[in-house]
């Protein structure tokens, strides 16, 4: 991206506040945007149109994009749904708001999206379609409606409840043509569980394997879910072992995702338009596509496969790109900032308003973690400019360092050759997590039944 692309990026964005700020003075609350928020589980960035993907994957959202602000280096707070989702929903790390994994439930003493709209008039619903975003883990807190209904069984498990995109989308469109557009203005949350593994797209959707050229060696399937070096258990299609026949089914599943995407977004302007609506997109975490030795999985680390996500931006007065490093701690306060304007209470967040004015500060520190997976320590990383570290709570002596910069792959470690800088940048992650102590005392790890610990299990979650 040039300059100048930036720089009208930046400018459009100080158009946004400038359209929205004076909005909360006005008398009729209808007059606030409508907020819609969708979040799609385990989508790599660079599996999309609009982040260079090749293969064609995503033409509803690149079409959304066109018209959007384009964050092409946005960072998840975690590599698992319920941590990284809470970071979306709170603006607080994952630890610090309760949820260290995908058994511990949000605590209630940070502010939730959709309860901070609730008190300013919106009427607020989500439809959300992964078994860890159930009502018991409390995501479901200030919303007027919310669906999680899974009554689907995945097809190749039948433990395992889920709701296809299909589902999905259905529910949420008769939700907006029987109640949300009457009721505005709305905040609408919709939670997509496609392209999460197994990937098993409906039939048609998956691109050509002539595609995946490249990927034509074979692999292992593993006995555990653990996806190191092989197919993880719980990823098994059929006994193949084709790298190439994964990534396609991959790729297929995001391709149907998008088709009920562009559903949505046509009954949004067909209600009512866009021009009173903000839609911001983004995906809880990555997967890995064999860097760093894994395969077609999540949680086990913090390399950029996992936690770099699109963040995109849709109002009707801007679009462009932006380089600058977002994260999804910036989420809240921009909806925050859209709604209240000037008045907005910024140390109520971790995160920034995303459109506060010119770029993010390029040496803040952006802080990730997954914790309690299966067969390793915690971990935690941090950013800061071009710089990233990598480092085990457990064993801090265990650092790896990168420069972004030159090595946006993560593959030469730089600890040992710039301790200078690695010591700088440990200390800065200490202090960064040391912010991650739960606001009260985290709520104890559900009790799992039977059934629910058979679809933890299921999803890959083996490690909690």
């Amino acid at each position: 991206m040039n300059r100048s692309t930036a720089t009208n990026g930046f400018r459009l964005a100080a158009l946004l506040m400038a359209a929205v700020s004076i909005l909360p003075a006005c008398a009729d609350r209808e007059d606030l945007p409508s907020i819609v928020l969708v979040t799609v589980d385990t989508l790599r960035a660079d599996r999309l149109g609009c982040y260079g993907c090749p293969v064609r994957t995503s033409p509803a959202l690149d079409s959304l994009a066109a018209r959007s602000v384009v964050f092409e280096n946005c960072v998840a707070q975690a590599s698992s749904t319920a941590p990284a989702l809470a970071s979306v929903m709170t603006s607080r790390y994952p630890s610090e708001a309760g949820v260290f994994n995908n058994t511990q439930p949000l605590i209630e003493a940070p502010d939730t999206i959709a309860a901070f709209l609730k008190r300013r008039g919106y009427e607020c619903a989500a439809f959300v379609s992964n078994f860890n975003l159930r009502p018991r883990m409390g995501f479901d807190r200030g919303f007027d409606h919310y669906d999680a209904r899974m009554t689907d069984r995945e097809r190749n498990r039948s433990g395992l409840p889920e709701r296809t995109a299909e589902k999905t989308t259905g529910a949420a469109l008769r939700w907006l043509e029987r109640e949300g557009w009457e009721k505005r203005p709305f905040f609408l949350w919709v939670h997509y569980q496609d392209p999460h593994g197994p990937y098993t797209p409906p039939e048609g959707y998956a691109p050509a394997i002539e595609n995946y050229a490249a990927d034509n060696q074979s692999l292992p399937i593993l006995k555990t879910n653990w996806g190191e070096g092989g197919i993880p258990a719980y990823q098994n299609l059929g006994n193949r072992r084709e790298i190439a026949f994964y990534r396609a089914c991959y790729d297929g599943e995001i391709l149907f995702f998008d088709e009920q995407f562009g559903k949505l977004v046509r009954l949004l302007m067909k209600l009512g338009g866009l021009r009173n609506t903000v839609i911001i997109f983004s995906a809880d975490h990555g997967e890995s596509m064999g860097e760093h030795r894994f395969w077609f999985s999540h949680e086990q680390d913090l390399f950029g496969e996992l936690i770099h996500v699109p963040l995109i931006v849709y109002s009707h007065v801007t679009a462009g790109r932006r380089e600058d490093r977002a994260c999804h701690l910036d989420i809240f306060p921009t909806i925050a900032a859209l709604v209240d304007g000037e008045d907005w209470d910024r140390s109520a967040f971790r995160g920034r308003n995303l459109f506060g004015g010119g770029p993010l500060p390029p040496k803040r520190p952006i802080y990730s973690e997954t914790n309690f997976v299966a067969a390793r320590d915690p971990i935690r990383s941090v950013i800061v400019g071009s710089w990233k570290l990598i480092a085990s709570s457990r064993t801090p002596e265990s650092l790896l360092l990168f420069d972004l910069e030159s090595d946006p792959a993560e593959r030469t470690n730089l600890a040992r050759s710039k301790p200078d800088v690695a010591g700088r940048m440990l200390e800065i992650l200490e202090a960064e997590a040391a912010k991650s102590v739960p606001m009260q005392d985290s709520a104890p790890p559900l009790e799992l039944t039977p059934a629910e610990r058979e679809a933890l299990e299921s999803l890959g979650y083996t490690g909690g």
